[in-house]
């Protein structure tokens, strides 16, 4: 079989996206129609995605057996090899998933499923053991539902002795305790490296929703300890560059269905990139609304140092419909002063938070 030339031999390109497939986003289909059903927009994630040609897709929050199946069969006809990790045996889990295109350069050769734990010491920890939680205690709620890590190692069909171990993550966004102890401990695997591979020289890729919100990054003391923390694993947070969204402008109005998708808005002013915007009838979406879409960088990539990631992250916000026309902005929205950006992708979307896309080096 001829390889693809979606990657160089030293390259691997990573997407990951958190689908929005919750309770909450259930009331989407609810309250705006059939078109906002999961597996319609699913579809429209895919096409997204699917067009940048990567090597590797991480997904997160798929939750309902029905869509859990919709996932793994729509995946599976893109031509993607599909793993999905759960986080309980519960009909209601959240699930993650790795998905390796079958025609590109990589190859699973392992893949893992933990579950982020605490040790009575407080270290934060990665375990085999399905029923592991995050304990509750006098400092923090607890997580009795169990967050998972999927893991896959995967070797280069070119280069055979590159490797390079992903993990899909999606941790509680409540409690910063609890929140904390499973981002750390999605960021040991960086330490595993030799008990998965027998090899301690492979680099790492963590890619999902970490939950990491504004007042977080703004807490210096506590965020400054989280990137200590990563950067002793000879981990690093892979920065925000800069911000596509594509819009489909009709190009023949005598032919309507002749359309081209072209950047509507290309940012890349940090303070202005952000991952995840609300949908209107989420309790919270007043506040998030008065703010800077760069207050929202929820969603993140972690990557050992020993990777060039020269382009940064990417991101992209999926769209469902066109892009909402500021002069339509009501006069109650303007007095809340609502940020424009986020006005004109409210509930246009096809999941609240956006695709991030990172192409890795080998040096």
């Amino acid at each position: 079989m001829a390889l693809s030339k979606i990657s160089t031999g030293t390259t691997i390109k990573l997407c990951t996206l958190d689908v929005s497939c919750d309770t909450t986003a259930n009331k989407a289909h609810k309250k705006y129609g059939e078109e906002y059903d999961f597996k319609i927009r699913f579809p429209k994630q895919i096409e997204a995605f699917d067009s940048l040609q990567p090597d590797v897709v991480n997904l997160q929050e798929v939750r309902y057996k029905d869509n859990l199946e919709c996932v793994i069969s729509e995946m599976k006809k893109k031509g993607y090899i599909v793993h999905s990790f759960y986080n309980n045996t519960q009909p209601m889990s959240f699930n993650n998933f790795i998905c390796v295109r079958r025609d590109g350069n990589w190859e699973e050769t392992l893949v893992k499923h933990y579950w982020t734990a605490m040790r009575e010491n407080g270290d934060s920890y990665l375990s085999d053991d399905e029923s592991a939680r995050v304990p509750p205690s006098e400092n923090q709620r607890g997580d009795p539902h169990g967050r998972c890590v999927g893991v896959s190692v995967l070797k280069n069909k070119l280069i055979p002795t590159l490797k390079v171990i992903v993990a899909s993550i999606h941790v509680v966004p409540f409690d910063d305790s609890t929140k904390r102890v499973q981002q750390e401990a999605c960021l040991s695997l960086a330490k595993m490296t030799q008990t998965i591979s027998g090899d301690d020289t492979i680099p790492v890729i963590i890619a999902g929703d970490f939950n990491i919100f504004n007042e977080d990054r703004e807490n210096k003391t506590k965020f400054d300890r989280f990137k200590t923390f990563a950067s002793d694993l000879n981990l690093r947070e892979i920065d925000l560059q800069k911000m596509i969204i594509k819009e489909k402008i009709i190009t023949d109005q005598a032919h309507i269905g002749t359309c081209v998708e072209q950047p509507t808005i290309m940012e890349e002013d940090p303070k202005k990139i952000g991952t995840f915007t609300p949908w209107s009838f989420d309790s919270f979406s007043d506040i998030v609304y008065k703010q800077p879409l760069g207050y929202s960088k929820l969603d993140a990539i972690f990557a050992s140092k020993s990777l060039e990631c020269k382009d940064g992250v990417t991101v992209r916000p999926i769209l469902m419909k066109p892009l909402n026309d500021l002069s339509k902005m009501s006069s109650e929205e303007k007095e809340m002063g609502m940020d424009e950006l986020r006005f004109r992708l409210k509930d246009v979307l096809a999941s609240d938070h956006f695709l991030l896309t990172a192409e890795f080096t080998f040096t």
